[in-house]
C-alpha cells in the first residue's frame, strides 16, 4: 500500500518482516557503502520492501489537500433523494433498498472518505459477499446480484444518496459524500448494528487483499479504519486490531491509525492502554506502531505519556535488535526529533551500564549498525544524519561517551570513517545551511576529545574526504583548537 507524495516519492505504508534478513558486513570503504545505498534504495523503490514510512508530515499534506476537494464537492447544494447524515433518512434508504446494490455502494462510500471509479467495482464485488442478504426484498428491481448489475451507472448508485464526482490533482476520478460521509457511517453503525460485523469483515478483506492494497493508498485504509474504530474503540480493540497486529506488515496502518484515534478525545485513555498493552506483550514487533504513534504526537508538539514506557521498551531490546528493527528504528530517527533525544539518551543509559570493554565495544558497533541505515535514508530533502548532525547540545552531551570508544578501537574507528566519508561525501552534493556544519563539526569536535593525537587524526581524516563540507567541518576544528591553545598559554581573557 503506498501514496506519492507531492515530490513524487513513494511513501510506502506496509512494514516488510525482515527479522530473516542477512545484514552485509563487508563494507570496507565508502564506496562499498555507496553501492550498498544503492541496491537498498532500489529494492525500496521496486516496492520490495517497507521500510519508507508513512509519515506525519507526509500524511497532513494528503489530508489538507483531500479535505480541501471534499469541502467543494459536499457544498454544491445539489438536493439529495436521502440524506443520510440524518438518522431518520438513512434508516428509510437502507430499509427501502436493503438487499440492494445501492446499499453496497452506499455502505462503500460510507467506509471510505473517497473512492475512485475504478476501485468501486472491485469494492462492491467485496462487500457483497460480507453484507447479509436482506429475508425479503420488497424491490425486485433493486435486488443485487453477487457480481452487481452491470448496466446501473455510477450516477444512478450514488445519486440517490447525494453522491458526487470529482478529479484528484492528479486527474483521478473518484465519487465521495464528501464531509457527511463520516456522521453517515455513525447513522448506519448506530441504527443497523447487525451490519456492524459485515461492514468490519468487508474492510478487512480489503485491506488484506494483495490487489487492493497494490491500488489503493494509504489515506483512505487509515481514514477508513479509524472512523470505524472511533465509532466503538472497544470493539475496535475486539475485532479489528487483533487481525491487523497479526501480521508485522500492518506497523505502519496500525501506527498512523493510533495517532489518528489519539486525537479523539473519547478514546485517548483506551488508545493509551492498547499501547501499552502492546510494548508489554511478548510480540517482537508491536513496540514498532507505538514507535510511530510516539514520533507523529511529538511531532506535533504534543506531550506523549506513554514516552517513558516505549523508552524503557527500546532500551531493554535494542542489544537484541535484528536488521528490520534497526532499519525501522533509523527510518524513525530520520522523522522524529523527540525521538532521536530517546535514542541518544538509551545509548547514554547503557554505555553507563555497561561494566566491560566487550559490553562498551558491543553497544559501539550497535550504533555503527544503525548509522549506517540511517545514511541509506539521507536524500536531496534529508540530509541530516541522525546522531552525527545532532539537533541539541543535549543529543551530543549524551553521545559523548559513547563516541570517545571509537577513538579507542582502531576498526571501530575505521567503520566509522567509512560511514562518515560517505555520508560527507553525498551531502557535499545538496544545498546545505550552515547551523549543519555547525552540528557536525561539533560531533567530530566531541568525538576527538581532548586527546592531541586524537584531534589530529580527525583533522587528517578530513583532510582525506576533501570537498567543500569536509573543508568547512576542518576550518572550523581549526579555530577552536587554535584558540583553546591561545588560552592555555596566556589564560583566557575576561569579556
Amino acid at each position: 500500500m503506498s501514496l506519492v507524495d507531492g515530490s513524487g516519492e513513494e511513501i510506502v505504508l506496509d512494514i516488510a518482516d525482515e527479522t530473516e534478513e542477512k545484514e552485509n558486513e563487508n563494507i570496507n570503504s565508502p564506496a562499498d557503502l555507496e553501492r550498498e545505498k544503492q541496491k537498498t534504495n532500489e529494492f525500496i523503490a521496486q516496492g520490495n520492501t517497507g521500510q519508507n514510512l508513512f509519515f506525519i508530515q507526509n500524511y497532513n499534506e494528503y489530508d489538507q489537500g483531500i479535505k480541501h476537494i471534499l469541502n467543494a464537492v459536499s457544498s454544491d447544494g445539489s438536493r439529495k433523494k436521502y440524506d443520510l447524515c440524518q438518522a431518520d433518512k438513512c434508516v428509510e434508504f437502507i430499509e427501502t433498498y436493503r438487499d440492494s446494490e445501492y446499499v453496497v455502494v452506499a455502505i462503500i462510500l460510507c467506509v471510505f472518505e473517497f473512492v475512485s471509479l475504478v476501485e468501486l467495482a472491485e469494492l462492491r464485488k467485496i462487500f457483497i459477499k460480507y453484507l447479509p442478504k436482506a429475508e425479503r426484498a420488497d424491490q425486485e428491481e433493486n435486488k443485487r446480484s453477487e457480481t452487481g448489475d452491470p448496466y446501473l451507472s455510477i450516477d444512478t448508485l450514488t445519486g440517490v444518496i447525494g453522491g458526487k464526482r470529482f478529479n484528484t490533482e492528479e486527474g483521478q476520478a473518484c465519487v465521495s459524500l464528501g464531509e457527511n460521509s463520516k456522521q453517515a457511517l455513525i447513522n448506519v453503525m448506530d441504527s443497523f448494528p447487525a451490519l456492524r460485523d459485515a461492514l468490519v469483515s468487508g474492510l478487512l478483506q480489503v485491506y488484506e487483499s494483495y490487489k487492493s492494497r497494490a491500488v489503493f493508498n494509504a489515506y483512505q485504509m487509515v481514514t477508513a479504519f479509524a472512523r470505524v474504530s472511533s465509532f466503538d474503540i472497544d470493539y475496535a480493540d475486539r475485532r479489528i486490531f487483533p487481525r491487523l497486529c497479526a501480521d508485522s506488515r500492518n506497523t505502519g496502518l496500525l501506527g498512523t491509525l493510533m495517532y489518528k484515534l489519539y486525537g479523539d478525545d473519547a478514546a485517548e485513555k483506551t488508545v493509551q492502554s492498547i499501547l501499552l498493552r502492546w510494548l508489554r506483550s511478548d510480540n517482537k514487533w508491536l513496540w514498532r506502531p507505538v514507535c510511530m504513534t510516539f514520533s507523529y504526537l511529538t511531532n506535533e508538539g504534543n506531550a506523549v505519556p506513554f514516552g517513558t514506557a516505549l523508552e524503557r521498551e527500546i532500551f531493554g531490546r535494542i542489544q537484541n535488535f535484528n536488521v528490520g528493527d534497526l532499519k525501522f528504528m533509523a527510518s524513525v530517527l530520520m522523522q522524529s526529533m523527540a525521538f532521536r533525544e530517546m535514542a541518544a539518551r538509551i545509548f547514554h543509559n547503557l554505555f553507563k551500564e555497561a561494566d566491560t570493554q566487550e559490553k562498551k565495544q558491543f553497544l559501539a558497533s550497535i550504533y555503527l549498525r544503525l548509522l549506517r541505515y540511517c545514511y541509506f535514508y539521507v536524500n536531496k530533502r534529508r540530509k541530516e544524519l541522525p546522531l552525527v548532525a545532532c539537533d541539541t547540545g543535549t543529543q551530543q552531551k549524551l553521545l559523548s561517551p559513547l563516541l570517545r570508544q571509537f577513538m579507542f578501537r582502531y576498526y571501530l574507528r575505521k567503520q566509522l570513517y567509512v560511514i562518515l566519508e560517505a555520508y560527507i561525501k553525498e551531502v557535499s552534493q545538496y544545498r546545505y545551511s550552515t547551523d549543519m556544519i555547525n552540528h557536525i563539526a561539533a560531533y567530530f569536535y566531541i568525538l576527538a576529545g581532548t586527546e592531541k593525537g586524537n584531534q589530529q587524526g580527525v583533522m587528517d581524516f578530513l583532510c582525506h574526504c576533501g570537498g567543500t563540507m569536509a573543508q568547512q567541518i576542518y576550518d572550523r576544528l581549526l579555530r577552536k583548537y587554535m584558540k583553546e591553545t591561545r588560552e592555555e598559554k596566556h589564560g583566557s581573557i575576561p569579556e
